[in-house]
C-alpha cells in the first residue's frame, strides 16, 4: 500500500487543465478572526488499496459543534468536491486532463453534526470519478487536484481548502525505461 499524504495548500494552488491555467484561491489559517466562516481542517491522502482511492478526514476545529447535510461532505455526492486529474508531464509539453464521470446523483442526505474536535473520515472513489484513470496511470503519474468548501445548514459557508495527490505510475507488462536525472 502506498500512500502519498498531501498537506492543506495555505495560499494558492495553480491547476492545469486542458490547457487552461486556472488559480485557485484558497484561504491559510484564520486564527482569532470572528467574522471568519467556521474553520474545518481537511486532509487528503492516496491509498491504492482496492483501486484508487482519495481518502479524507474532516476535523471540526471551530469553538461551536458543526451540522450539515451529509450529501455536501467531501465523498457525499459526485460533485462534492472538485476534482482535475492531469497527467504529470515534462515542463515543455502541455498536461492532458482525464475526462471525469459526469453521472449526476441526487445529493440529498441526512443531517449530521461534527462536534468540536471530532474527525471524520470518508473516501472518494477516483476509478469512478475517472472511468479512465486506470488506462492513463499505465502511462505515467498522475496528479488529482482537489478542492472543498464545506456547505453547513442554515446556508454558512466553510473557507475552500485544496491540494493534490500524486497515482503513480502503474507497471505495465512491457518494460518500459525511465529516465534517471
Amino acid at each position: 500500500m502506498r500512500f502519498h499524504i498531501v498537506s492543506i495548500v495555505k495560499e494558492s494552488l495553480l491547476v492545469v487543465s486542458m490547457g487552461v491555467i486556472v488559480l485557485l484561491l484558497v484561504s491559510g489559517e484564520m486564527v482569532g478572526a470572528d467574522n471568519a466562516g467556521p474553520h474545518i481542517g481537511v486532509r487528503a491522502a492516496y491509498d491504492a488499496k482496492d483501486g484508487h482511492w482519495l481518502r479524507m478526514e474532516l476535523e471540526n476545529k471551530s469553538s461551536e459543534p458543526l451540522s450539515m447535510t451529509n450529501s455536501f461532505l467531501p465523498w457525499g455526492s459526485t460533485f462534492s468536491t472538485v476534482l482535475v486529474a492531469v497527467v504529470a508531464t515534462d515542463p515543455i509539453a502541455p498536461a492532458p486532463s482525464i475526462e471525469r464521470n459526469r453521472a449526476e446523483d441526487n445529493p440529498v442526505g441526512r443531517q449530521i453534526t461534527i462536534g468540536v474536535g471530532e474527525t471524520i473520515r470518508g473516501s472518494i472513489d477516483l476509478d469512478w470519478q475517472f472511468p479512465k484513470l486506470r488506462e492513463w496511470t499505465s502511462r505515467g503519474d498522475i496528479i488529482v487536484f482537489w478542492s472543498y468548501a464545506p456547505r453547513l445548514a442554515g446556508g454558512r459557508q466553510g473557507e475552500r481548502v485544496g491540494g493534490f495527490v500524486i497515482v503513480p505510475e502503474t507497471a505495465s507488462s512491457g518494460t518500459k525505461e525511465k529516465r534517471k536525472d
